[in-house]
């Protein structure tokens, strides 16, 4: 488990990985979401190709809604379902 910050201002605020699965999460407060909020995700997803194959990359987001969704930059998850969460 680790948080990642590169120089070029990539932040990516929760990356977890379980062998072959990597889970990259950014945490927002709104309770509203906006495709600004995978502008990292979509960033790092580009990086994971580039580097390793191999991964499955899983992009989160974490958010003060109410109702969780999938969005095709990835799964949106309201903060009181965090525990719930297959992830």
């Amino acid at each position: 488990m680790f948080h990642l910050r590169q120089t070029r201002g990539l932040e990516i605020d929760l990356l977890v990985q379980e062998g072959d699965r990597l889970i990259a999460t950014e945490a927002k407060s709104g309770a509203t979401i906006s495709s600004d909020f995978f502008k990292h995700l979509r960033g790092f997803a580009a990086d994971v190709a580039a580097r390793d194959s191999h991964l499955k990359y899983h992009p989160r987001i974490v958010f003060g809604g109410t109702s969780p969704q999938c969005r095709t930059d990835g799964r949106v998850i309201f903060w009181q379902q965090i525990q719930e969460v297959d992830w």
